[in-house]
């Protein structure tokens, strides 16, 4: 049920975006049902499927009597007539259980980027983010940045008709491992 993004180079090498040191925890979603809290992988509960289309990749994970969340991964082109170069993600839940619920659901991106630079971060205006962040509204930062000398990934998170987050997270692994749905947060806390 894990996933990793690469960019290829001019040399057709893929350079990976996300970390491949633990590609099984590295990256990884989380679906939120009233109160109980479910890690989509797959396990005796959770059955993960994959596919592929045209312009498009999914993954499935089906919580059976609970769930299912489709995760589409849209290849378009940000200019006419060039190359796929953006890759547009849009989460589909279904109820399938018999009760009307709440559902969130929470994606962690392992990425290990910036970590070769003295900034992990940018948001808009190219504003360095060097330690710890929650944001609870994404309408000022607009999108993330994470970068080295080969290659560099944006989340867009505010902007045409993308669905803004309730709450994006820039933080350490060891701050998002906990099992709790939002993080505990410390601004003073640097990038290692």
């Amino acid at each position: 049920g894990s996933f990793n993004y690469f960019v290829s180079n001019k040399n057709k090498k893929q350079i990976p975006v996300l970390s491949t040191s633990n590609e099984y925890t590295g990256t990884s979603v989380q679906l939120k049902v009233g109160n109980q809290v479910y890690k989509l992988i797959s396990d005796s509960k959770t059955k993960v499927t994959a596919g592929k289309g045209e312009k498009n990749i999914y993954m499935n994970y089906e919580i059976p009597s609970v769930a299912d969340v489709r995760i589409d991964f849209n290849f378009v082109s940000s200019e006419d007539n060039s190359n796929f170069d953006t890759l547009k993600i849009v989460y589909t839940i279904t109820n399938t259980g018999t009760k009307k619920k709440d559902f969130s659901v929470k994606t962690i991106y392992d990425t290990t980027l910036g970590e070769s630079s003295p900034t992990h971060f940018f948001v808009a205006d190219d504003l360095p983010v060097k330690n710890e962040v929650m944001y609870k509204t994404m309408q000022n930062q607009k999108w993330v940045i994470s970068k080295n000398s080969n290659v560099s990934v944006q989340f867009l998170f505010n902007g045409g008709d993308t669905t803004e987050p309730q709450i994006v997270a820039l933080a350490n692994k060891v701050t998002l491992e906990k099992d709790v749905w939002e993080p505990e947060m410390f601004t003073y806390r640097a990038f290692d």
